[in-house]
């Protein structure tokens, strides 16, 4: 695929950036171009190294080309061989390796967030149009590696759609010598392109539906007539359409058989003409319709890019939206993907949500507000306030006592020092930061059950630490946010009960003698002994 970058030839740049580092261990995460600069490296140079397994490519590359899954295997053991460990996730996973001879594993198991996976009461499922709820849609490339068939297979209550192309359809162009350019990420589809389209789309429908029906999950073909639609811009882009409706009638008549609905991307114009619809754009026709609670859309890269490459976690795009679409990495592509998206999610319940996440993170997905990909929301605005005076201090003590689920001691408010909040609109998260002697401290990080799951953390988070570069906080040793804070620190130590953080200080005898302050600080919470909440 175009859109998966590899670094070629990263050599001579990986010795560089290992040398500079000066690392007395290294984790290899990739069997890739850099994955294996760094493994060569490392046995090259005895530098001690462990690697993890993730992508089982030797079956990858057999469905794709029919090569030989052993030869694969060989050269995974190669790869990893020298390693001092290979990581697996599970313990069947670990067997498995075993058996395929590599020679030293070791489980690094997933866990389990409860504060993610826990029922959603105040999400309530909408009885429209006599669909069976919940609606699972998977929205997205339409090819073997994407395992859609495991996704049909799951034995889950309610609908599911499919929607989605593939790479057939630049195959099958450039087989006919058809050449089509793109504007603004849409495909200007002439006559033969369309032609193309057509075919391609109606065969890979009917392939797919036979091989679901082949393990038994009953499917339904709808290639036209489900998505009403007019030309978008006929002079500009041919026959692409802009969805205009959604033949509800067509879709329920499936459902009501028990079947699932495979949709392709072709509208319908007036007068009966077939065009070609982007997927983005049926999909929000479909949203618009149906009105489900969680959309997913399946990506080689799972999820959104960073400038860097790196997946974007979640999107609040009432905060983020503008800001993204000013960068200038912001490219055509990503650009109608998030725009779809926006207009997607104005015109769905303020509690769906849309995840972009890879085939092996659909059951978190299917299941969650969180995920291994992109989370995105309506979102809310943060609010900064530099005094009290602006802060509602009933909403405020609220949200702090809600989120720790603690009473705070009498007076606590009128005392805090108060430098910096950042506060969701809805009062559902909060950051709290006090100025202590010379340094920045953190005193509260409070987000509301019902808000967790959303990014809207993570949001509060990027919004004040854009301000804060530099800062301290601690959070009790037992408590489950930690991971979160992990991940977002420079550094950490346990003083008794409590560890204490730090983001942007490299001093060492400046954090040490802001950690054993910051230790000893009195705590906020009444009856705290014991207490395994943070702080």
């Amino acid at each position: 695929y175009p859109e998966i970058r590899l670094a070629l030839w990263p050599l001579r740049w990986m010795e560089k950036v290992v040398r500079e580092f000066a690392p007395c261990a290294i984790h290899i995460a990739t069997e890739g171009p850099l994955g294996l600069a760094a493994r060569n490296y490392c046995v090259r140079k005895g530098l001690p190294f462990s690697t993890s397994f993730h992508t089982r490519f030797p079956e990858y590359l057999n469905a794709r080309f029919g090569t030989p899954v052993s030869w694969g295997y060989r050269f995974l053991r190669w790869f990893h061989g020298p390693a001092s460990t290979m990581m697996v996730a599970t313990k069947s996973l670990q067997e498995e390796m075993l058996e395929r001879q590599f020679p030293s594993t070791a489980i690094w198991s997933r866990g389990v967030d409860i504060d993610v996976y826990r029922p959603r009461p105040e999400l309530k499922q909408c009885d429209f149009l006599n669909l069976p709820r919940p609606l699972w849609l998977y929205v997205g490339r339409v090819a073997v590696e994407k395992n859609i068939e495991a996704f049909l297979e799951l034995d889950l209550p309610g609908t599911k759609l499919v929607v989605g192309g593939g790479p057939q359809l630049d195959e099958t162009l450039k087989e006919r010598g058809v050449v089509t350019e793109k504007i603004e990420g849409l495909r200007v589809t002439s006559r033969d392109a369309l032609d193309a389209a057509r075919d391609v789309f109606i065969n890979e429908n009917i392939r797919l539906v036979e091989a679901v029906r082949a393990h038994g999950v009953a499917a339904h073909s709808l290639t036209t007539g489900a998505i009403e639609a007019d030309y978008l811009d006929k002079d500009k882009y041919g026959f692409v359409g802009a969805p205009t409706g959604v033949r509800l009638g067509l879709i329920q008549s499936v459902t009501r058989s028990g079947a699932i609905p495979i949709l392709t991307c072709l509208g319908l114009a007036p007068g009966g003409q077939l065009v070609n619809v982007n997927a983005d754009s049926a999909t929000r026709a479909l949203v618009h319709a149906l009105q489900p609670m969680k959309i997913i859309f399946l990506a080689g890269v799972g999820g959104l890019l960073d400038e860097a490459g790196t997946v974007i976690h979640s999107i609040n795009l009432a905060s983020d939206y503008e800001e993204l679409m000013a960068q200038d990495w912001v490219k055509d592509g990503m650009r109608l993907k998030l725009a779809e998206i926006k207009r997607l999610l104005d015109d769905a319940p303020l509690s769906s949500s849309v995840s972009i996440t890879t085939p092996s993170g659909l059951v978190r997905e299917l299941f969650t507000h969180g995920g291994a990909g992109t989370l995105i929301r309506k979102g809310e605005a943060i609010r900064h306030f530099s005094g009290k005076a602006q802060v509602d201090k009933a909403r405020a003590t609220t949200l702090v006592e809600n989120a720790f689920a603690r009473g705070l001691v009498p007076g606590w408010w009128d005392g805090f020092d108060l430098d910096a909040a950042y506060i969701s609109d809805s009062y559902r998260a909060g950051a709290f930061l006090s100025q202590v002697d010379d340094f920045a401290y953190l005193d509260k990080f409070a987000v509301m059950e019902d808000a967790r799951g959303e990014g809207l953390a993570r949001t509060v988070w990027r919004r004040f630490t854009a301000d804060y570069p530099s800062f301290f906080w601690r959070s009790r040793t037992a408590n489950g946010f930690n991971a979160f804070y992990t991940a977002a620190a420079d550094g950490q130590v346990r003083r008794g009960p409590w560890t204490v953080f730090w983001k942007g200080e490299s001093d060492f005898a400046r954090i040490a003698k802001v950690v054993e302050k910051v230790a000893v600080m009195p705590p906020s919470f009444e009856n705290e002994d014991g207490f395994e909440g943070e702080e």
